[in-house]
């Protein structure tokens, strides 16, 4: 019997392979529809990750922090310094389209965008801070964030 076989198409996205769900999504469709500077698209999760898509024109001061697990993000578009504060030295890197960086757990990071960038990431689903560059990042600040 040959792979093809054992798939069965349902709906337009998910598809069955020996009881597991195979799941297609366009990150190209997602940002074609996503404006800049708003929320990202959540395209999957898995192993205790999001997969999704952003449009960003502006960073305004924004700084994340992941205590769970590392970070990926794949640069499709656009140009950005891009920091990030380990416990004892700070890192600033010129990134653009084509670039992939891996961000360690726990390494707060933000960036500087220059030209509107598109970024594919793959974040862990908990543990996740934020907050705005002057905002004390206290524990109440931590579990407001933790709860998105």
């Amino acid at each position: 019997m040959s792979y093809h076989s054992h798939l069965n198409q349902v709906g337009d996205r998910d598809t069955f392979f020996q009881g597991r769900i195979f799941m297609k999504a366009s990150f190209t469709q997602a940002l074609a529809n996503l404006h800049p500077d708003v929320a990202p698209v959540l395209l999957s999760e898995f192993d205790q990750h999001m997969v999704g898509v952003v449009r960003m024109t502006t960073s305004d001061g924004f700084w994340e922090q992941h205590n769970d697990g590392d970070e990926i993000l794949i640069i499709l578009q656009g140009r950005m310094d891009f920091t990030l504060c380990y416990p004892n030295a700070t890192a600033t890197l010129a990134v653009e389209a084509g670039d992939i960086l891996h961000i360690p757990q726990g390494v707060a990071h933000g960036a500087k965008i220059y030209e509107e960038v598109h970024i594919l990431f793959f974040t862990p689903q908990v543990g996740n801070i934020s907050w705005v560059e002057g905002e004390q990042v206290t524990e109440q600040v931590a579990a407001r964030h933790r709860q998105h």
